[in-house]
């Protein structure tokens, strides 16, 4: 699956292409778009969930003091 891609990714590739008949690249071709299908539905599945960021802290607004301590808005430091 992933030597198809390679194949129009590297310079290696595209003089394997060069030497091949036209019939033959664009039969590889047609195959791209269906192996990075199967390559995203590989990978989808194994994610893991989304978790909500949790804070320490509450967020220091734009317009609160720096968390420095050098006085200025957090926006300007």
């Amino acid at each position: 699956m992933l030597d198809t891609l390679f194949l129009f990714v590297s310079e290696e590739g595209w003089q394997q292409l060069d030497q091949m008949a036209e019939d033959e690249v664009e039969r590889l071709q047609r195959l791209i778009a269906p192996a990075v299908r199967e390559i995203h539905a590989y990978w989808y599945e194994r994610r893991g969930n989304e978790s909500t960021v949790r804070r320490s802290e509450p967020k220091v607004g734009r317009n609160d003091l720096c968390p420095c301590g050098s006085g200025k808005k957090f926006k300007k430091c």
